[in-house]
């Protein structure tokens, strides 16, 4: 049985890029010489461990990718620290623990980009190759054409934490809507909202200016369509025009007393 505790370091300070995208720690070589006491290599089984941040009771699981960390220490990918909630040189427990394979594993993705990807099917499948174990509840990292995407393990069958076959079929894979779908949807339902307010205004300016009794373009006098600026100007003359209409004041246009025509002296 292997249980060890270890200060827990991020990858990146060692510049160990290559495990970022997958869920094999680094451990000490002492963890070497402990597992091998166990005869745990004399098995064709996948040695998995449980990770556990012990001030917080948060857990999830990986492999081992070398065993070259500094006595006393290991290291993670990012994605396994933050999911922990670590701190650098914080406690971690590490226990080894057996997995069954899984079948069947429901991902969603954080950003919708990620589902509009024309291949990504096939972007999961050869992604969860460098993944020999999942959890329920973690957040892994998907890696597409420089591009990094959040895919969080929603459900995994048979249990909470499976280990992943060799190759993981798209059939055994659900990939849900983003969870920003709906944010991104409304969106895109606003700036298509936008767009049919644009043209319909364009069709309401037509229909203030058109005369009910004929039909047909809008023309000037030297055989030119009116141009939208030219429709604006001709609808800013009439509303101004109404406007006054809608203002008259009769006592403020009445004829001054004095103006007005004296008929009694008018011969007739």
């Amino acid at each position: 049985m292997f249980i060890e505790v270890y200060q827990a370091f991020p990858a990146k300070l060692i510049n160990k890029d290559e495990i970022e995208f997958s869920n094999s720690i680094i451990l000490p070589n002492s963890a070497l010489s402990i597992l091998s006491s166990t005869n745990c290599f004399n098995s064709k089984d996948r040695i998995f461990f449980r990770i556990l941040n012990i001030e917080l009771n948060i857990h999830t699981h990986c492999t081992v990718a070398e065993f070259t960390a500094e006595e006393g220490k290991c290291y993670l990918p990012e994605h396994i620290f933050d999911q922990l909630a670590l701190e650098e040189g914080q406690k971690v427990n590490i226990r080894m623990v057996k997995l069954e394979l899984g079948y069947y594993i429901k991902l969603q993705p954080h950003k919708n980009e990620f589902n509009e990807l024309p291949n990504r099917g096939n972007v999961a499948e050869l992604n969860l190759t460098h993944y020999f174990c999942v959890t329920e509840g973690d957040t892994i990292i998907f890696k597409f054409q420089n591009q990094k995407y959040k895919v969080d393990v929603i459900e995994c069958s048979p249990n909470k934490a499976i280990q992943l076959p060799i190759f993981c079929h798209r059939n055994s894979i659900q990939l849900l809507p983003a969870k920003d779908y709906a944010e991104t949807k409304s969106i895109q339902q606003k700036q298509s909202t936008n767009k049919i307010s644009k043209s319909l205004s364009q069709n309401e300016i037509i229909e203030l200016i058109q005369d009910n009794k004929f039909s047909g373009h809008h023309i000037r006098l030297d055989g030119k369509k009116l141009s939208y600026g030219n429709l604006h100007s001709i609808i800013n003359k009439k509303e101004n025009e109404k406007e006054k209409e809608e203002n008259y004041n009769p006592r403020e246009c009445k004829i001054p007393s004095n103006s007005r025509p004296n008929f009694k002296n008018v011969d007739i």
